[in-house]
């Protein structure tokens, strides 16, 4: 069986190029949203600061990933802000909850150890969020679809 003709999810070409670009689109995302994070850290407290920073990336990241990552998968515009909040609740709950354990750990943490609570959070979080995505964006029943057909 070729890469061609093997069903969705089973190319490993695919799956090792789409994680490689899932790696660079996330670590651009994940800088945006550290950006984001520490300016708004220095006037706001660190959950409402990471669920605005987190706000403001996902949009971006989750389209990159659909059009980049995932080769231009395009979707109807309910679907996409379906994903786009998934994609919201999943990076802002778990930094959320984590920011909200460290100073169970951590006593009065500053912005380094919340920053680095984050980073691990998100990289963590990424690998189940790239499964997700790569499923949701273009579901195994749609792999046979040209680049050009809509998923729906």
């Amino acid at each position: 069986m070729t890469d061609a003709t093997r069903p969705h999810g089973t190319a490993p070409r695919q799956l090792v190029r789409q994680g490689a670009k899932f790696v660079l689109v996330g670590s651009t995302a994940t800088a945006g949203t550290f950006a984001v994070y520490w300016t708004l850290r220095t006037v706001l407290a660190p959950v409402v600061a990471t669920l605005l920073a987190n706000a403001v990336t996902t949009v971006a990241g989750t389209e990159l990933h659909r059009r980049f990552t995932f080769s231009r998968a395009s979707a109807i515009p309910a679907r996409k802000a379906v994903q786009n909040l998934a994609s919201w609740a999943w990076s802002s709950g778990s930094t959320s909850a984590g920011l909200l354990v460290l100073p169970l750990l951590v006593p009065r943490p500053g912005v380094l150890p919340e920053s680095l609570a984050i980073l691990v959070l998100s990289t963590l979080g990424g690998a189940g969020r790239f499964a997700a995505l790569r499923w949701w964006v273009r579901p195994p029943h749609e792999a046979g679809r040209t680049r050009a057909s809509p998923v729906r």
